[in-house]
């Protein structure tokens, strides 16, 4: 027995076999692990986070043993080529992308399983929380790079040499990108925009969807994503309707005739938009009190403009209200006998010998 074990080692079988059983041990593990999750937890949520967790972990210790035996090999520590003072190997590629990819997946969970809990207990606004996302995501990333490449002996003053020699060469080329880099910075921190955002682009109403590090992502009324650059937004001029607050001044414009009463037409305006009371949108409409003025006389209206106030522009409300409104307008001026006003033109005929019997000679015009 001895003397076989000898002779697997000798042909280097016995490395192979060890790491394959390993592996089988590792493999059966997890197999355990995950059927102790389905029987013991009853909480879905905290199951799919059990399981992610546990998907990751193993791909992890099965990373660190691949290389734990992998790593006495000769290839795996041979250098590819010189960094500054550093050697570039396979594995510290290798490690350098499963650390990019975990930190990752780490970042996932943090922000899909168990920071939205946190965010629920304590109702922290959800612009707030999508800009805690975004910078756990990219700390994340940044110290999972730098503990890998420290653990591997990784000299920084290389990649500082390296970053001189090409930073100059790349500096036009990635001009765009940094720029949209810094501004993502400036938006996640001085906040001019926020998920969650009515935003109107070259007269086009937005929402703001997702914030990310060099773009954002906002979502038309079609229900049309649109992905803008970050730098648009300290760049250009637009309009945010939610900046401060959510509170939104609608206007509705009515043209009545002349001659039909102002203040009854005043008092069924105010009146269409009390009848919101009676329904779903009875909270939405609040303080102040509605508003009626008279604009202008027009060539064949006076014109008159209602204002009122919502206090949430989600769902469309400041669409479905005017809406409403203008419903409850049309229905009332009918029940009162207002009349809404239109173009039209008075004739009046000055000429008293027309529909006489008596006929009209033609006027002709001599040719000059």
């Amino acid at each position: 027995m001895v003397q076989m074990i000898e002779n697997l080692r000798d042909t280097g079988l016995l490395f192979w076999i060890g790491a394959i059983g390993g592996f089988l041990l590792i493999l059966a593990a997890w197999g355990i692990l995950r059927v102790m999750i389905s029987r013991r937890v009853k909480s879905n949520r905290l199951k799919s986070m059990l399981n992610v967790v546990l998907n990751w972990v193993g791909v992890l210790v099965v990373a660190i043993y691949i290389f734990q035996y992998l790593g006495r090999t000769s290839w795996m520590t041979r250098p590819l080529f010189a960094l500054g003072e550093t050697d570039v190997t396979p594995q510290l590629i290798i490690v350098l992308a499963f650390s990019v990819i975990i930190a990752y997946r780490l970042s996932g969970i943090l922000t899909d399983h168990i920071l939205p809990n946190i965010y629920e207990r304590y109702n922290i606004e959800t612009s707030v929380s999508a800009t805690i996302n975004t910078l756990v995501h990219y700390s994340l990333m940044i110290i999972m790079v730098i503990v890998a490449l420290n653990s591997l002996g990784f000299s920084f003053t290389s990649l500082a040499i390296f970053g001189s020699v090409i930073g100059v060469g790349l500096g036009f080329g990635l001009q765009n990108i940094m720029n949209n880099f810094i501004s993502g910075l400036i938006i996640l921190f001085d906040r001019p925009i926020r998920v969650g955002d009515r935003v109107i682009i070259d007269d086009t109403f937005t929402d703001i969807e997702e914030i990310k590090i060099r773009h954002t992502i906002v979502r038309t009324r079609l229900n049309e994503r649109i992905i803008i650059p970050n730098s648009y937004f300290l760049e250009n001029k637009f309009i945010n309707r939610s900046y401060s607050n959510k509170r939104l001044r609608v206007t509705v414009e009515v043209g009545i005739e002349y001659g039909d009463s102002i203040e009854l037409a005043d008092q069924q305006l105010r009146e269409a938009v009390y009848d919101l009371q009676d329904t779903e949108y009875a909270y939405k409409v609040r303080d102040p009190q509605p508003e009626v003025y008279c604009e202008a006389f027009g060539d064949n209206d006076v014109q008159l403009r209602l204002f009122f106030w919502i206090d949430d522009q989600s769902s469309q409300t400041e669409f479905i209200l005017p809406d409403l409104v203008r419903r409850n307008i049309y229905k009332r001026f009918y029940d009162v006998g207002l009349n809404f006003a239109f173009p039209r033109r008075d004739l009046y005929l000055v000429n008293s010998n027309f529909g006489d019997d008596k006929k009209i000679p033609n006027v002709t015009e001599e040719p000059r």
